[in-house]
């Protein structure tokens, strides 16, 4: 009997190893995604940047006035802001990729301690 109940145990361990295992993978699929919708937010932004840089030149080859308006100003704090959230989206980026390597990396030692 107490073999029975030990096969039981093992048994049901066993079905929730591999739905830990199901949910980790699935995690680790939802983050890949995250990182792909990230990567391409981060390069719209880099684009805005860089179309702000542009502009910046633009008016700065129209002489001394127009590189002392409010207006250019603005459009450097702009940039500026642009920046700062290109820099926050690669950190978040990193982020997600090191809890993906950590997932993959369980994933890798479940699977080869099975066999």
């Amino acid at each position: 009997m107490a073999k029975l109940n030990q096969l039981a145990i093992d048994s049901k361990l066993e079905l929730l190893s591999e739905q830990v295992l199901l949910y980790v993978e699935r995690e680790m699929d939802r983050e890949l995604r995250m990182t792909r919708i990230l990567t391409d937010l981060c390069h719209e932004v880099t684009d805005a940047v860089k179309d702000k840089a542009e502009l910046i030149e633009e008016v700065k080859e129209l002489g001394v006035a127009a590189q002392g308006s409010d207006s250019m100003a603005y459009l450097r704090i702009l940039r500026a802001e642009d920046l700062d959230k290109a820099k926050d989206i690669m950190n978040l980026i990193k982020e997600t990729q090191k809890h993906t390597r950590g997932k993959y990396v369980y994933i890798v030692k479940v699977k080869l301690n099975r066999k």
